[in-house]
């Protein structure tokens, strides 16, 4: 009997649920539904709440995106809200039938399970009141919503409701800030050490006017207290967007309507150890940094409790995400502190002790220009030297991106000045402008300091000490041979006609090339033995441009000699290279001499042109192409005597050996 009721239970339910099947695929047929969509494209409001819902939750819309309302105020992950309206502007009333027509089917609410929904939804926009949605699961996997005019809508309903079921901690965002970086105008940070007064430092985006005749304007951050002094715009940037894109680590139980005295005192939110401000457009957040979280895992990176401003959510933060904002003042400051605009540099001048060294730029029409040192009285320059472009370049870099290591102070008294040598600086900097006001670095050392004492800096005019590398100084030699155009001459392409190279010792001819006007060297060099050529057209192609690799006199000298290494005697002129040259527009032959050292080792020889006036390292490459035709060559060379091995045991006397023992 009890089979046979179970049986026809089943049978019953069957039917019903065949001819709902049956009514959903045919109402259309009879139905006059609307064909608008339920939701207006409005929405500025949900709401997911009913007696299936553990954690309900409210979503409101703002001026700069989603944010949770309830059970705590919170920006929402904009992904999970698109998703949520997504689904709900797919909501389409002719998808839908009456409570009646359903009835007149023989269906009850109970077989659609919106007798007792488990789920409510509420939906709010512009219009006086909201659009108020049941919604039932009859445990067949199908989801159905019933609206508060009667209709049921059973078409793309699973979808929405899995967007709408989740938990408030899975629609929230990540990141706390909702302020972005790129409208960040300023940042202010309220810093406090156990048993120090609070710290106050304020962080400003700002410009720079343009400098004369220049229309550019710089964008940079500016300290404002408890300095006034350029901040990094790089470091802040880059820390303000890792601010902007902080993520919590844990959120707390939500809080009641209010948090309480004691959850602050324990958090230590009621009085925070550090407090940052961004402040945007027409808008600000205050985050508040509290105690250390005793759940931490990883007690090397600790946690600690945050909230923002206004808001009762209390979640923990990484330690190292927020340390490099309670010294901002010094971390964030701008180490570059002697920057200027190259373009605009018209003359540098060193000063150590009583030596000087001028340079002056001879044209503007680039940014980093030609500059020579001229011969002026009281500066180390003997003669007006052309300087070298790549290493003026690198000189004004240096100088520009002259970096301190770290800030001794702000206020410093003349004792300070006294200890650290800059009441009478020892090595001075001084770059002049074009319409632009004169600066001057002054650089020492303490009295009596050790050489790697630390280098003490001061701006002339600046109160800030600055410490640099120890090093720093060996830049800035004030020798004028370092900064001398390593180029020291520079034939026209296909002007050389003769190469000829002499050993001095024995006037031996020890190359002799040359060829007629219209020749070309390749057919010259085909006269020549073919191991001999690939030398030869190395040693052509280094000549047409000879360069220094180290300048070692200002004037040429024909009694020059060197003393290299571990060697006795001073090395004279040992060859004599001369090179003819050749133009259409002359008639007449230019020929010019370059002396030249032996080699004094792997990497040194030495030349000297009477032409430019100069003694000079050659560079490799030149040294290597002349050595198959010099040292290869040349028969007087000295050979090294190797000393006599000092007197070894005599060995004993060999015994007679038998025929035997021999075989």
């Amino acid at each position: 009997m009890r089979f046979k009721i179970t049986a026809l239970l089943l049978l019953a339910n069957a039917i019903t649920l065949g001819l709902i099947w049956h009514f959903e695929n045919n109402r259309n047929h009879g139905a006059t539904a609307a064909t608008t969509p339920l939701f207006t494209p409005d929405i500025h409001a949900i709401t997911f709440d009913g007696p299936g819902v553990s954690q309900p939750y409210t979503l409101e819309k703002h001026a700069h995106g989603w944010r949770l309302a309830q059970p705590y105020a919170w920006e929402a992950e904009l992904s999970h809200v698109n998703r949520i309206l997504e689904h709900l502007r797919f909501l389409q009333l002719d998808e839908s039938f009456t409570i009646a027509e359903a009835k007149a089917t023989g269906s009850t609410l109970a077989n659609y399970g919106l007798d007792t929904p488990q789920a409510r939804l509420s939906v709010r926009g512009t219009a006086p009141t909201p659009i108020n949605i049941q919604i039932g699961n009859p445990g067949t996997g199908k989801i159905y919503l019933l609206t508060d005019t009667g209709r049921i809508i059973h078409h793309n309903t699973e979808k929405l409701f899995a967007s709408l079921n989740h938990t408030p901690e899975h629609l929230r965002a990540r990141t706390i800030f909702t302020v972005g970086s790129h409208e960040v105008r300023n940042i202010v940070i309220h810093s406090t050490a156990p048993g120090a007064p609070e710290q106050h430092t304020r962080i400003k985006r700002d410009q720079r006017p343009p400098h004369p005749g220049q229309t550019d304007i710089e964008r940079i951050w500016r300290i404002e207290t408890p300095i006034s002094a350029d901040a990094s715009r790089h470091l802040v940037e880059a820390r303000l967007e890792q601010l902007t894109r902080l993520a919590y680590q844990r959120f707390l139980p939500p809080a009641p309507e209010t948090t309480t005295p004691e959850q602050l005192q324990q958090t230590g939110l009621a009085t925070p150890v550090l407090r940052i401000t961004l402040e945007g457009n027409n808008r600000f957040q205050t985050l508040h940094i509290g105690n250390p979280d005793p759940a931490t895992i990883d007690t090397r990176n600790p946690a600690r409790f945050a909230k923002l401003e206004g808001n009762r959510a209390i979640f923990t933060l990484r330690e190292s995400d927020i340390n490099v904002w309670n010294n901002a003042a010094s971390t964030l400051r701008e180490r570059e502190f002697f920057q200027f605009p190259p373009a605009l540099l018209t003359e540098i001048t060193l000063r150590h002790n009583n030596q000087t060294l001028v340079f002056h730029r001879r044209d503007d029409t680039t940014e980093w220009g030609e500059w020579t040192i001229p011969k002026l009285p009281g500066t180390t320059a003997t003669v007006t030297l052309a300087t070298d472009p790549q290493i003026m370049r690198q000189l004004i870099t240096t100088l520009n991106h002259l970096h301190a290591e770290n800030f001794v102070t702000d206020t410093p008294t003349p004792a300070q000045l006294q200890q650290t040598g800059l009441a009478i600086p020892a090595y001075q900097i001084e770059l002049a402008f074009k319409d632009a006001a004169r600066r001057t670095l002054h650089i020492a050392t303490p009295p009596n300091a050790p050489p790697e004492a630390p280098l003490y800096a001061q701006i002339a005019g600046e109160p800030t000490l600055y410490t640099l590398a120890t090093g720093f100084l060996r830049h800035l030699p004030l020798d004028p041979k370092h900064y001398r155009n390593r180029l020291v001459e520079q034939l026209p392409p296909d002007t050389l006609t003769s190469v000829k190279i002499t050993d001095l010792a024995t006037r031996k001819a020890l190359l002799t090339l040359s060829r007629a006007p219209n020749e070309t060297w390749d057919k010259v060099l085909l006269a020549h033995p073919q191991h001999e050529r690939i030398p030869m057209r190395t040693l052509l192609a280094q000549l047409t441009t000879l360069r220094a690799r180290q300048y070692l006199a200002d004037t040429f000298r024909l009694d020059y000699t060197e003393k290299h290494l571990d060697a006795t005697t001073p090395e004279p002129w040992r060859y004599l290279l001369e090179t003819t040259t050749s133009t259409p527009a002359t008639t007449a032959n230019d020929t010019r001499k370059l002396y030249l050292t032996k080699r004094l080792g792997g990497t040194t020889q030495t030349a000297g042109s009477p032409v430019q006036n100069c003694i000079f390292h050659i560079e490799q490459p030149l040294m290597d192409a002349l050595f198959p035709f010099t040292f290869e060559r040349d028969p007087s060379r000295e050979i090294i005597p190797i000393p006599q091995a000092p007197d070894l045991p005599q060995a004993p006397p060999a015994t007679p050996q038998t025929q035997s023992e021999k075989h």
